[in-house]
Order: C-alpha cells, then sequence, then structure tokens
C-alpha cells in the first residue's frame, strides 16, 4: 500500500507542470488538491518508510531511475535502502549500484565513485562487479569529456593534462573489467578507444608543449632586439656614428624584427591550442606597431631629425618588450601549474603519511568510541537522507533554525 502511494506522489508532482496550465482559478484549485494529498502521503511516507517492504521498495526506485523523471528522488530511495538492517547483502550491493547510476545525473563525481566501488566491493556477483567498474569508467570517460562550471556558471575547457589523467582513471576501470571478464568484448574495446583518446591528447600536448617552447625562444630574441633597438637609440641620441651608419644599422635592426613579426605568424597559424594562438597574434600585432616605428625612425633619420628619431627607435623597443612578454605569460602558466601541482601532490602525500602514522597510534578506547561515533553518524544520515527525500518530493526549501 504504501509503494503505490510512493509513487502516486512522484506521479502527481511529475505531471505538475501540464496539469496547471488551465485558466487561474483551476490552476488554484489544483495547487490545493495537489498540496492537501502531498501533505498526506508526505506524512505518511515519513511514518511508514521503514515498514514499506525493500524489494517494493526498490523496484519502484529503479522505475524511477529507468524513467529518468526523478534521479535525485531515485538515487535517495536506493541510499535511504541501503542504510536499513533488513536489507540482505546481494539487494544492498544492486542498490548501491543503482544509486551510482542516478547519482551521475547530478555530476556529484565523488559521491557517484563512492557508490559503485562500494557495489564493487561489497557484492558477490561477478556481473554486477563487472558492471558497476564499467560505470566508473564510463563515469571518468564522461568527465575527461565535460567543462569546469564556477560558481558564476561559467564554463571552462580542461587542460589537456587533467583530459589525459581523467581517461587513464576510466581505462584502469575498463582493464579491471577485464581481469573478471577476459573475454568481455565490451570493456576491451572501450579500453581500445580510451587509449587511442589519450594517445591523440598526448600528441595534442606534445604539439602544445613544442609551441610554448618555441614562443619562449621567441620572448627572447624579441628581448634581444629590443637591447639592440635601444643601443640605436643611444648612438642616434649621442650621434656618435654618422648619419649613414645608424641608418644601416637601423635597418638591419628592422629586418630582424619583421623576421621575428614573419616567426610570430607562423607560430600563429600552426597553434591549436587557442591561448597560445591568441598570445602569438597579440605579439605579431605589437612587432607590428614596432615595425611601424621603426620605419618613421629611418624617415627621421634620413631627414636628419635626430630627437624624432630616437624617442621613434625607444617606442619600437619598447614594443618588442611588450611582445616578449605576452608570450612569456602564455608559456610559463602551464609549467608553474604543473610545479604547484607537484608541490601539491606531495604535501598530500605527506599528510596522508602524517595521518596514517596518527592512526597507528589510536588507542583501543579511541577507536571505540569511534565505532560508537559512526553508529551516531549513520543514524543521523539516515534521517538527513529521509529528510532530504522528503524534500525533493515535496520540492519545500529547508528548515532553518531560528537565529534570531
Amino acid at each position: 500500500m504504501m509503494i503505490r502511494t510512493l509513487t502516486a506522489l512522484v506521479a502527481l508532482l511529475a505531471s505538475s507542470p501540464s496539469l496547471a496550465t488551465p485558466g487561474p482559478a483551476a490552476a488554484t484549485d489544483l495547487a490545493k488538491v495537489r498540496q492537501a494529498a502531498t501533505d498526506e502521503m508526505a506524512a505518511s511516507l515519513a511514518e511508514n518508510f521503514d515498514q514499506i517492504d525493500p524489494k517494493e521498495l526498490f523496484a519502484s526506485a529503479l522505475g524511477m531511475l529507468e524513467s529518468g523523471e526523478s534521479p535525485r528522488i531515485a538515487a535517495l530511495m536506493f541510499q535511504l535502502l541501503v542504510d536499513r538492517d533488513d536489507v540482505d547483502d546481494k539487494l544492498r550491493a544492486r542498490a548501491l549500484y543503482n544509486a551510482g547510476l542516478a547519482m551521475t545525473e547530478t555530476r556529484d563525481v565523488a559521491e557517484t565513485e563512492r557508490l559503485l566501488t562500494e557495489a564493487a566491493l561489497t557484492t558477490r556477483e561477478r556481473r554486477l562487479e563487472a558492471d558497476a567498474r564499467s560505470a566508473i569508467g564510463a563515469l571518468w570517460y564522461r568527465e575527461s569529456n565535460l567543462p569546469t562550471i564556477d560558481e558564476q556558471g561559467v564554463e571552462t575547457e580542461l587542460p589537456l593534462s587533467r583530459r589525459i589523467e581523467l581517461l587513464r582513471k576510466s581505462e584502469r576501470a575498463y582493464r579491471s573489467v577485464l581481469d573478471l571478464s577476459p573475454r568481455d568484448t565490451d570493456a576491451a574495446k572501450r579500453v581500445e578507444l580510451v587509449r587511442r583518446e589519450i594517445a591523440q591528447l598526448q600528441q595534442q600536448q606534445a604539439e602544445q608543449e613544442q609551441t610554448r617552447q618555441e614562443m619562449q625562444d621567441l620572448a627572447d630574441e624579441l628581448e634581444k632586439l629590443a637591447d639592440e633597438q635601444d643601443a640605436e637609440a643611444e648612438k642616434t641620441e649621442n650621434q656618435s656614428e654618422s648619419s649613414e651608419q645608424r641608418q644601416e644599422s637601423q635597418q638591419d635592426v628592422s629586418d630582424q624584427t619583421e623576421q621575428r613579426r614573419q616567426e610570430s605568424e607562423s607560430l600563429s597559424n600552426s597553434s591549436e591550442d587557442q591561448a597560445q594562438k591568441d598570445a602569438t597574434e597579440s605579439a605579431e600585432e605589437l612587432i607590428q606597431q614596432a615595425r611601424d616605428k621603426q620605419r618613421e625612425a629611418q624617415e627621421s633619420l634620413e631627414a636628419g631629425d635626430d630627437e624624432q628619431a630616437g624617442q621613434q627607435q625607444r617606442e619600437a623597443a619598447e614594443r618588442l618588450r611588450d611582445a616578449a612578454r605576452k608570450l612569456r605569460e602564455a608559456s610559463e602558466p602551464q609549467e608553474q601549474q604543473s610545479d604547484d601541482q607537484q608541490q601539491q601532490d606531495g604535501d598530500q602525500q605527506e599528510q596522508q603519511q602524517d595521518e596514517a602514522e596518527q592512526n597507528e597510534q589510536d588507542s583501543e578506547e579511541q577507536r571505540r568510541d569511534d565505532i560508537a561515533q559512526q553508529l551516531l553518524d549513520r543514524e543521523q544520515l539516515q534521517r538527513e537522507r529521509r529528510d532530504e527525500l522528503l524534500r525533493s518530493i515535496m520540492g519545500r526549501p529547508e528548515a532553518v533554525e531560528r537565529d534570531w
């Protein structure tokens, strides 16, 4: 009886958008009926949830999952089922697996992996264990192709290194399926697919690294050229050489600048990474500005206006340095990020080692306290999941304590 009430409740709420389309009066009456039914069903659910037959509860949650209409509610129901003491190991493992599948729709990757991993570790069914491991592989594969979303909802494409890291997790998960079932052709195909994608990304990564090195080399050349241009400006300001010599040496610097501009253009055309392409295009524009100033300086030198020529030469040198800085900014952060990540990984490993040593020093009394706390935490988690299930079904905001 209770499971039919729950199913009816979900069906009623799922149909509410289309039922609310009549006029304002009809919509108001319908809302009152729906609210009354929701209150009655929710109260009955809260009071009798533990009396629902586990198999009926599992079947109802599975129906929601398969329909795709209420994955979050289905995940909560499966997790509540897992926490019940009257559920056998076989049904508990299946509930964990299906809870993990339902959670994939929420992009809560950590919780999804935890549920699927627990299902794989607790089940005695080889097929279910293989399915759980395969689902973990699919989870990481999907995440490798999705952008990150910040708190403002802005999407950012994952760096190649992060995508490769996630794909390696996917590959390991699919490989573990083959360890269980060597003849699983589907898992074998997925392993090969992931490996090929990793190889493609590694190729892109190598190309990006090569472009990054070429950008740094070009930045070095531009800085040297800027120094040469400043030296020409000093000659002009001091008139330390004849006008013909200064014009000739300025032409030489201008020719080198044009070569650097062409190199920047070539890098921009060959780069597949948008950030690198944007940086090289900006650098090319700055180099072109330097070339324009050099032409003006050349004309001023020919006209005998040394003061104007020196100022234009200085401006050309500054543009060259700006171009070098632009290239360095685009080529250095990735290395810095890698160094920071390595430092972070080292700190994390050290922290984990310290925690492990601390755990070994825990007394038997502390262990007993931990067990007692775990039992209390489990009861609290059951209550929280039950409350979250009710809120999800009823669509009501979470209650907060009064702070006044």
